[in-house]
């Protein structure tokens, strides 16, 4: 779930029998619309966000969770439409969601393996890493262990998403 500057809210999911989508709903409204994305989501939707800077969309998907090259980010220049300004692949393990930092230059990608392992018969989750690229290129590399982490965010997180 992303917000915009404007308000308007940002869902991306499935419903039974329904592929991955996003929808917006206006700002004060309850109803949604899908946006007619050139490309929707494909495997499994895991992230979305508005870049506060430019109002640009950013679709985060293709977490099979293979492991080695999954994920991938889709931008998208306002109004949302067919017209995919980038697109990038993520090289991750199991993206699990993102944030922007407050400059609008990085991308913090959650990424693991965060599935629920038995040890013994207690639960604990799988390793997952805050994994740092630039943005927008979703270039370069840095890399900090989270431990049983399962959301990121930016202190102080003064951006709308």
């Amino acid at each position: 779930i992303a917000v915009d500057d404007e308000g308007d809210v940002f869902v991306n999911g499935w419903g039974p029998r329904n592929p991955p989508k996003v929808v917006e709903y206006a700002a004060g409204t309850s109803r949604c619309t899908k946006l007619a994305l050139k490309r929707p989501e494909q495997d499994q939707g895991v992230g979305v966000g508005v870049d506060p800077k430019t109002d640009d969309l950013i679709i985060e998907d293709g977490a099979g969770c293979a492991g080695g090259d999954e994920g991938r980010i889709t931008i998208y220049q306002r109004p949302y439409g067919p017209r995919i300004l980038a697109r990038h692949r993520l090289h991750a393990s199991c993206p699990a969601g993102f944030r922007l930092d407050a400059t609008s230059s990085h991308l913090l990608v959650l990424d693991g393996y965060s599935g629920l392992r038995t040890h013994g018969g207690v639960h604990a989750c799988g390793l997952l890493w805050v994994d740092q690229r630039l943005y927008p290129s979703a270039r370069g590399h840095s890399m900090y262990t989270a431990g049983c982490a399962r959301a990121v965010t930016t202190i102080p997180n003064t951006l709308p998403n």
